[in-house]
């Protein structure tokens, strides 16, 4: 090869100035997936920091025993001797919950069972409300939970179921009725 032949080649870089060069790049890469990583991280995080759940609610059997109501169809009822029923409830809480042939798209969520009510576990928190399923979706399961979270926000005391559905983090509230609205 001639000199004139070498010419015409791209310069070729030794081990050292490739090392250099690679070297120099690497914090910038460092930093950006650093900065990535953390906006990620502050953007699911924050609604976390930020959320307002309400205030916490001490129950007793009384305060629960009625009908709660989450929109026009959606109602549970619990009665007196501890058991409840449900009309619509959201099949998205109960996903991997479902009956095989239970189809969301068709069929609305009915459900029956037993409840439990048991008091804060520590100051701040609220009561837990527990739900035992024995119907569910139009079959007989044995089966505990989901569970409603209770709050109180504006003087108003709420079930709420949370979960993920097809939009992304949700929820149904229930409130209580206050007259009749079976």
């Amino acid at each position: 090869m001639t000199r004139e032949d070498a010419e015409l080649l791209p310069a070729r870089r030794t081990n050292a100035e490739e090392a250099r060069g690679r070297a120099s790049r690497t914090p910038l890469k460092r930093v950006l997936a650093f900065t990535a990583t953390l906006v990620l991280a502050m953007g699911c995080g924050l609604g976390e920091l930020t959320a307002d759940y309400g205030d916490p609610v001490t129950l007793q059997a009384p305060d629960l025993v009625g009908t709660w109501r989450g929109g026009e169809r959606r109602i549970i009822v619990f009665r007196e001797d501890r058991t409840f029923t449900a009309t619509d409830l959201p099949s998205e809480a109960f996903h991997d919950l479902l009956p095989d042939t239970f189809d969301p798209s068709r069929d609305l969520l009915d459900g029956a069972g037993e409840w439990t009510l048991e008091p804060p576990a520590k100051e701040g928190l609220s009561s837990d409300v527990k739900l035992s399923f024995r119907r569910l979706g139009g079959e007989d399961v044995a089966m505990s939970g989901p569970h409603p979270s209770v709050s109180k926000d504006n003087g108003v005391v709420r079930l709420t179921f949370f979960y993920v559905g097809t939009g992304g983090n949700s929820w149904t509230a229930y409130e209580k009725c206050v007259a009749d609205c079976e």
